[in-house]
């Protein structure tokens, strides 16, 4: 039978190999015509009477998406964003990776390099207001790894840094730099400010001991055991948490 975690792998490995094609047989293919981040590069740019957004798809995928993250979080980054798969594995080749993991970032230091995302939020969507957005295209992975853009050397160096800070931290991208992963946050503060119901990880508080084995295999080093219900907003349902619980029944999805 498959099993969870297996079907998320599955998950990710079709979405990956589907981009990946889309990418190397697609004719004239241009990130920002798949890219849900295109409702940001190109939506506010669209906002500037002279030069009006043309890739449609993107923005109602990308909108799809960030309305789908008030009722299930931020399952895309988890399960379908083939950046993320890309960056998760990168980790595997960290040679002192299962030594790491029980040596976590501190709560105050990770909370403050989160901010770094909502940092890139806002300077992409004012650039690309402006009609600079050029500038973000240089660094952005999604353009680089896809050759929609020139490979500058403030390219290669976003990327060296995105990378080596992958295989050395987990989903390095997806903690502290994603733009897109801020604006899921942003709308899944706005569903918790409506009350709309959102899909959570549950802890049994009788049954847990406090062992800390699904915090230190969590790939967005969040606290898990201060909670009953996992309310971050960072969390990507990788269900490693579950995976790795030595207890029965005591996290649930």
């Amino acid at each position: 039978m498959l099993n969870r975690y297996r079907l998320r792998l599955l998950i990710q490995l079709l979405f990956l190999i589907i981009s990946i094609l889309l990418v190397y047989l697609a004719t004239n293919f241009i990130a920002h015509a798949y890219c849900p981040y295109s409702v940001i590069c190109f939506g506010f740019r669209g906002l500037n009477p002279g030069s009006p957004f043309l890739f449609v798809t993107a923005i109602i995928g990308g909108i799809f998406i960030l309305l789908s993250a008030l009722f299930i979080g931020r399952r895309f980054c988890g399960y379908v964003c083939p950046l993320g798969t890309l960056l998760e594995y990168l980790n595997y080749l960290n040679p002192f990776r299962k030594k790491l993991a029980r040596k976590m970032i501190p709560p105050n230091i990770e909370r403050t390099l989160r901010v770094g995302k909502y940092i890139v939020l806002v300077l992409t969507a004012v650039l690309a207001l402006l009609l600079y957005g050029y500038y973000y295209f240089q660094v952005c992975p999604v353009m680089l790894l896809t050759l929609s853009t020139e490979l500058t050397l403030l390219g290669f160096a976003a990327l060296l840094i995105i990378v080596i800070g992958s295989i050395l931290v987990k989903r390095f991208w997806c903690r502290y730099l994603c733009p897109y992963a801020a604006i899921l946050n942003c709308f899944q503060f706005v569903g918790r400010q409506l009350r709309i119901p959102r899909t959570k990880i549950y802890r049994n508080l009788e049954v847990c001991t406090d062992c800390r084995c699904c915090e230190y295999n969590c790939q967005m080093n969040i606290v898990i055991t201060d909670q009953e219900y996992i309310e971050d907003f960072n969390c990507i349902y990788c269900l490693n948490c579950l995976k790795a619980c030595p207890k029965d029944q005591c996290l649930k999805l």
